[in-house]
């Protein structure tokens, strides 16, 4: 049986998860807005990256520190990362949007997370 090229970008598992996410833009035009930073909840997590529920869409590419943390799966303490949006997905009847968020430092030049 043949998978889709689709179906191979997945390289790591999804697990479900809704814990309170926040947001805030790197270096960015974004950054120096009086809206700094954007609380949201996740969808899911992977090894990889993150879906998030946002009030807010974020431009592809813009850099974001996450910090999250989930005591439904017993995590202790909070989390915190850097990562790039990789896709929106507006949901215009929910006033708000899903975000693909892609763990690591996408900044050129740039080959460790901060």
């Amino acid at each position: 049986m043949q998978t889709s090229e689709l179906e191979n970008r997945r390289i790591h598992p999804r697990v479900p998860l809704g814990c309170h996410v926040q947001l805030q833009p790197i270096r960015t035009s974004l950054a120096s807005s009086t809206e700094r930073r954007s609380d949201s909840i996740s969808r899911d997590i992977s090894a990889g990256g993150m879906r998030i529920w946002s009030d807010r869409a974020y431009p592809m590419h813009t850099r974001l520190l996450l910090a999250f943390e989930c005591d439904a799966l017993e995590w202790t303490g909070i989390t915190t990362c850097v990562g790039s949006v990789v896709w929106v997905e507006p949901d215009p009847t929910a006033g708000r949007c899903l975000l693909g968020v892609k763990f690591g430092d996408t900044e050129p030049g740039k080959t460790t997370l901060q």
